[in-house]
């Protein structure tokens, strides 16, 4: 009897001041959106799932924005809502997002909205509406345009390799955005995004960034990552 089984997404937030967790990324069945029993966390049911896209456009991940829960999928962002009310059951709107999330781990919340990876370049969404491109026209050529193969070297910054969505990691660390990731040639590279400036800078480390976690919060301007070379380092 099969008791449990591991996802690679979960999230969780009040509805209505009841608590739920999602979770999605079922490898038997990648549309699948599964949800936990109202303020129980620890505990749910195979009723609590819900078909939500094909088998050939997969939940990727989610997050809670401004109170509402939502899922990406590989194509578009979807906002999760109760059924009529009933906070048994779930079902999900599509959001006027139409672009979806190409590594599972690479996007990341701010207080604009949520920045996140696309098949085509990086960009910001708030609470579910059009995607606004954050790497046009300058970075876009180092990501792949129309699926395509096409990405090239810009000024010296290395396209990323597409093959490796799970090494594509997005972080927001005080009022700064950072795009860590492996390159076409094997490397590990760091982008800083500036939303103020809408600017972006290489970011060099003598070790490649593998995670990342921000640790700032009042008077605090510092965040963790951990390192290729197995070492945590502490940056401010």
């Amino acid at each position: 009897r099969l008791l449990g089984k591991p996802l690679p997404a979960l999230w969780g937030g009040p509805i209505n001041n009841v608590w739920f967790n999602f979770a999605c990324g079922d490898p038997s069945d990648p549309s699948l959106l599964h949800w936990t029993h109202g303020n129980d966390p620890d505990s749910t049911s195979d009723a609590n799932t819900l078909v939500v896209t094909s088998s050939s456009e997969p939940l990727m991940n989610g997050f809670y924005f401004d109170g509402q829960p939502y899922v990406f999928s590989s194509d578009r962002l979807l906002r999760i809502v109760a059924t009529f009310g009933d906070l048994t059951s779930f079902r999900c709107l599509e959001t006027p997002c139409t672009k979806g999330l190409w590594s599972r781990y690479g996007f990341a919340l701010a207080p604009e909205g949520v920045y996140f990876v696309a098949k085509d370049g990086i960009y910001l969404t708030a609470a579910g509406s059009d995607a606004i491109s954050i790497t046009d026209p300058d970075l876009s050529p180092i990501f792949p345009q129309d699926g395509g193969n096409d990405a090239v070297a810009v000024r010296g910054i290395s396209p990323p390799d597409f093959t490796q969505p799970n090494k594509m990691r997005l972080t927001y660390v005080d009022d700064a955005l950072y795009f860590d990731y492996q390159d076409k040639t094997g490397a590990l590279r760091t982008l800083m995004f500036e939303p103020k400036y809408k600017r972006w800078t290489p970011d060099l480390y003598a070790s490649g960034v593998t995670a990342r976690l921000d640790e700032s919060g009042q008077q605090v301007h510092t965040n963790l990552i951990g390192c290729a070379n197995g070492n945590l380092y502490q940056f401010d």
